[in-house]
């Protein structure tokens, strides 16, 4: 019998987009040597499908049927809104969410920690240089455009957050410069950005085994072969315990200071260039221990201890 995880990535895998072999703008800015196989129109090694992704693929679609429900109901000149405009810009191709003029629109639905992430550091290159690919597409078809937006929405609990800003002619000739670079280099040359099978984007790269041959090796084997080199791998992981040692001490010290600044409620904070959220947490009694208590005598009950999450969003103003 065929589960319903396994029927969504076999409708997946059979989308047109799925089976494009060329390089697309969600792409761009992305691992080299993943862009240089694109472009070389090489086949797929690996299936490349998830099921976060085909979550992410049906939220598009159920947006855009969205859209034409409401259009249907409130036709009018003021609905500007357009879904999915297709667009080539550098010999890449890419289908823009939407377009609100003068304003092209990606949509991107995370993990939560993703969010939570992005929110904190702002959009990712990729993120940022695939709807300037797409502006720069749709001003090339005699569109006007102005600013760039892009929508996060959680998958898992349904929060959003959206950065938005001008449309820069900088950034679009970054992301040029960059498939200059890889279109040079070829396949041969492309370096790997990923950090390996089975880790990071190299999970569900549909490429991986091709790049990493581990269809004749083992991952860890794949990893250690681009630098067979005990001692430099143990100095590597030292370093990187230490870093991570020194980054948690800063965040303590970080919370720490901006604990001063919590309004004791949910109320947001606005500093420059930052939105402090403070989530308090009251502390909770252990279930069942007063009838535990009742019926054996003395048994110590224990509270939750209360706790404050704090999250921080950029806002841009700093």
């Amino acid at each position: 019998m065929t589960t319903l995880a396994e029927l969504l990535l076999a409708g997946d895998a059979a989308r047109p987009r799925s089976r494009q072999l060329g390089l697309g703008w969600s792409e761009v800015g992305g691992c080299r040597r993943r862009a240089a196989y694109r472009m070389a129109l090489t086949p797929p090694s690996d299936p490349a499908g998830n099921l976060p992704a085909v979550m992410g693929t049906a939220i598009h679609a159920a947006a855009g049927q969205a859209s034409m429900i409401l259009r249907a109901g409130r036709p009018g000149p003021a609905d500007t809104l357009q879904i999915s405009r297709q667009i080539t810009y550098a010999g890449v191709t890419g289908t823009a969410d939407a377009y609100d003029p003068p304003t092209v629109i990606d949509w991107k639905t995370i993990t939560p920690g993703g969010l939570t992430r992005i929110a904190e550091e702002g959009p990712p290159r990729p993120h940022l240089w695939q709807v300037h690919g797409y502006g720069a597409g749709l001003s090339l078809a005699g569109e006007r455009v102005r600013r760039v937006r892009i929508e996060y929405l959680d998958r898992a609990y349904g929060d959003t957050w959206t950065y938005e800003g001008p449309f820069r002619l900088a950034t679009v000739r970054e992301a040029v410069a960059w498939l200059t670079e890889v279109r040079a280099a070829g396949v041969d040359w492309a370096p790997r950005d990923g950090p390996g099978p089975g880790l990071g984007d190299c999970r569900s790269c549909p490429f991986r085994s091709l790049c990493w041959g581990t269809d004749t090796r083992t991952p860890a084997e794949a990893i250690y072969a681009t630098t067979p080199d005990a001692e430099l791998w143990a100095v590597r992981l030292a370093g990187a315990r230490e870093r991570k040692r020194a980054a948690e001490r800063d965040e303590t010290a970080a919370r720490l200071a901006l604990a001063a600044l919590d309004p004791g409620d949910d109320t947001p904070v606005r500093v420059p260039g930052w939105e402090l959220r403070y989530d308090h947490r009251p502390g909770r009694r252990t279930p069942d221990r007063d009838a535990i208590r009742a019926a054996l005598g003395r048994v110590p009950t224990t509270r939750g201890e209360p706790s404050v999450t704090l999250t921080l969003r950029r806002t841009g103003d700093g």
